[in-house]
Formats: C-alpha cells, structure tokens, sequence
C-alpha cells in the first residue's frame, strides 16, 4: 500500500476501503472455519515414549497374552519411572492450589457428611424414645 497526500492507496492505485484497511488475516490461507491444526509438540516424544505407549494399548485391548514378556518388563519399567520421575520433581504452583482445592473440599465434605449423619442419627434415636413412652 502506498500513502499519498490525497490518501491511501493499493499498489495499483485504486482507493482503498475503511473496511480493507483495518481487516486483518490471522487464519491459515485454506483452513476451514473451527477446524483445528494438529499441533506439533514442542519436544519430540522418544522412541521409549512411543514404545510403551503401543504396548499399554495393545494389553488394554488384547490382554497382556499377547504382549511378550520382554516389551511387559520395559513398558513396567518406563511406567514405574515415570511415576518416580513425577513424585521427585518440584509442583508447579498450579499443581499445588489444585491438590489444596481438593484436599479443602474433601474436607468440607467430610465435616458436613458427619455433621447430617449426627442430625439423622439424633432424630432416628428421638423418634425411638418417643416410641418407647
């Protein structure tokens, strides 16, 4: 686009829109509208990622009958390294206000589970005194 002094114009010289002028493009050229690219991870998963992950799949499927001991025995190990890996490694602060919501309204739920069973457990004993008379 080029700016004169009589305003804005396109490369060939015709006027140019309010409209073209402040429409903008952020799509991709061809995508179809709510249609969401494949988005490639930022790191390449390994090869002992990819490994163990087929295998879980195919003892969810098939059972472990049909995995060999040996693809069992590393598919265990990768999954108990993992979970070592994910107790050892600092909590992200997110991850910590997540257990903290969780572990706080756990508890109110148990306070307020004990607290309506004491209710129902006074009035049931009520009921059976009145009856008793």
């Amino acid at each position: 686009m080029v700016s004169t002094s009589n305003g804005l114009y396109s490369e060939r010289r015709t006027p140019v829109t309010v409209v073209e002028r402040f429409l903008a493009h952020y799509g991709v050229k061809g995508m179809k509208w709510g249609v969401r690219r494949k988005r490639s991870p930022s790191e390449p998963v390994h090869g002992d990622a990819k490994r163990t992950k087929r295998v879980v799949g195919r003892a969810r499927n098939s059972g472990t009958d049909a995995i060999s001991n040996r693809d069992l025995q590393a598919a265990i190990t990768r999954m108990n390294l993992e979970q070592q890996y994910n107790r050892l490694r600092p909590k992200s602060n997110s991850e910590k206000a997540k257990a903290w919501v969780a572990e706080t309204l756990l508890g109110i739920g148990k306070d307020q589970a004990a607290r309506v069973g004491r209710e129902v457990a006074a009035e049931q004993v009520g009921n059976l005194l009145k009856k008793a008379k």
